[in-house]
């Protein structure tokens, strides 16, 4: 590994380890995060530049002044909702793919993903834990290397896998037709009934 992706991993595993706390707590942050939560389902429709939102003291407030004030606001949550999406396509895909080759060669997923990734991955050697234990550690809250190894080990070996899942995943779907037909959102430019027109009059 390259000085800087190891500090990088470092720090995500610094992150993690803050995250879960003693190791005690870690079933009781495990169960909560299993509890189902109320997701919104989409982005509220735009509001029509010629349709009243308000009225104060008399005074109408427009769908147009009110998109011109949220706009930026908008465009960044149609971004993250579309990059969402992205990510769940992709994990998609990639699980069709698995699927599609653990067929092909008459094994199970489990079994493939066992061969392919599990198996191609080395546990962290006390080396690599005693590096990332002495860049993270003022950030572990006093814990020491007896305590906080088991947890390095774990965050590393956990992104070792990743890594390599990531990798197969890739060598599968550059075997394959894949066509990715979602369509990034596009910004929408209001103009006012004010503006000059364009073209012969």
């Amino acid at each position: 590994l390259t000085s800087m992706t190891f500090e990088r991993r470092a720090l995500s595993i610094a992150l993690a380890l803050v995250a879960l706390g003693p190791l005690s707590c870690r079933q009781q942050r495990s169960d909560a995060a299993t509890q189902p939560s109320s997701v919104p389902t989409g982005l509220p429709a735009q509001v029509g530049a010629d349709v009243a939102v308000a009225e104060i003291d008399g005074v109408v407030v427009m769908g147009s002044e009110l998109e011109d004030r949220v706009r930026a606001r908008l465009v960044r949550l149609q971004q993250e909702e579309y990059d969402v999406r992205k990510q769940g396509l992709d994990a998609l895909i990639g699980d069709r793919l698995i699927d599609a080759e653990a067929k092909r060669r008459g094994v199970t997923r489990e079994a493939l993903l066992k061969a392919e990734v599990e198996d191609k991955v080395q546990k962290p050697t006390s080396t690599e834990i005693d590096r990332v234990y002495e860049q993270v550690k003022a950030r572990l809250g006093g814990r020491t290397r007896q305590q906080a190894g088991p947890d390095i080990e774990e965050s590393l070996y956990k992104q070792a896998v990743g890594g390599r899942h990531e990798d197969f995943v890739k060598s599968l779907r550059s075997k394959a037709r894949v066509a990715i037909r979602l369509s990034p959102p596009r910004s929408v430019v209001s103009v006012p009934a004010s503006a000059p027109m364009l073209g012969s009059a």
